[in-house]
């Protein structure tokens, strides 16, 4: 039977789309373990919730027990134009850049979101943000095991770079304090093709997610804090990714996870001063992933806060 490349290469991306591909912002139904540390990438009204400015960078190796396991490497800024704690309308900007190795697949994203932050009480802010996106999707070739390398479609494929591009404009609402946050937002709800790889047939589903975390202050020393993410697609069952964190003195802390028939999740994170964080993450395959023999995944995370009064709060940690 003859293979048409063009029939694989769209079933590569419709998986990407059915949440199979692993790209870590916020596209895919697989986030980040640690979604808190970077939360504009799943919700843009987040952006600049905090009065400083954040540099965060990472790395996250996926099922590391496969061949060609995915690789990540990320870089985000999140900053606030108000530095003080005063109840006031304030203005946040971020940007973030990111790198996908998929195996047969390449992605490099680029983005810059933006939300203002109006007060609705003492300690309530309401935003609304907005995140624009480019990405440029690949499909390395000489990774598939083709009969026909001389197949129209590869010599066609080679011939154009093997390359998709496209750019995604994506809405925010969220409620927030200083120890709660709650918010939804719709990504992918404008999507344009800049060029195609192969031809796109119908709508794109929109992803939508819902984001809420809080922080209980058990005494001087010590606090928890649980979080959730939610994310819908159409016609698909909602991914859930819920964590709970306990920190001592604002400088230690350690977390677990779940995410249904997924992974379960085991964190740690350290705050030697007020210029820079580490914290590292470690799932561990379940259910329907773990049936595949997935493996493990490990992810590091780096945060540094800049030109603010106050570190991080453990809401986005």
């Amino acid at each position: 039977m003859k293979i048409s490349f063009k029939n694989i290469a769209k079933g590569v991306l419709m998986a990407s789309l059915c949440g199979l591909s692993l790209t870590a912002f916020g596209q895919t139904r697989n986030p980040l373990t640690q979604f808190s540390r970077m939360p504009y990438l799943y919700n843009p009204a987040s952006t600049g919730a905090e009065n400083l400015t954040n540099i965060t960078l990472g790395t996250r190796y996926q099922w590391v027990s496969g061949d060609d396991s995915p690789k990540s490497y990320f870089l985000g800024v999140n900053h606030s134009f108000q530095k003080e704690q005063a109840a006031t309308t304030k203005v946040g900007l971020g940007g973030f850049v990111v790198r996908e190795n998929l195996g047969i697949t390449d992605e490099t994203q680029a983005g810059i979101s933006s939300a203002v932050h109006v007060p609705v009480s003492q300690n309530f802010f309401l935003s609304v943000g907005f995140k624009v996106h480019y990405s440029r999707e690949g499909l390395n070739a000489d990774r598939l095991r083709l009969r026909d390398m001389d197949h129209p479609d590869v010599r066609r494929l080679n011939a154009s770079g093997g390359t998709n591009s496209y750019l995604d404009i994506a809405p925010g609402l969220m409620l927030h304090s200083n120890n709660f946050y709650v918010g939804y937002s719709a990504l992918q709800l404008v999507r344009t093709h800049i060029d195609e790889m192969v031809d796109t047939e119908g709508e794109v589903p929109l992803l939508q997610t819902a984001m809420i975390g809080y922080v209980y202050q058990l005494n001087e020393d010590w606090e928890i804090s649980p979080s959730a993410l939610v994310q819908m697609v159409e016609n698909l069952d909602p991914s859930y990714t819920v964590l709970a964190k306990v920190r001592y003195q604002s400088r230690f802390w350690v977390g677990a996870g779940f995410s249904p028939n997924k992974a379960v999740s085991a964190l740690v994170g350290f705050a030697p001063g007020n210029s820079f964080n580490i914290s590292y993450s470690f799932d561990s395959s379940i259910g329907d992933a773990g049936s595949a023999n997935l493996g493990s995944s490990h992810e590091f995370i780096l945060g540094f806060p800049l030109f603010g009064n106050n570190t991080p709060s453990l809401l986005w940690k």
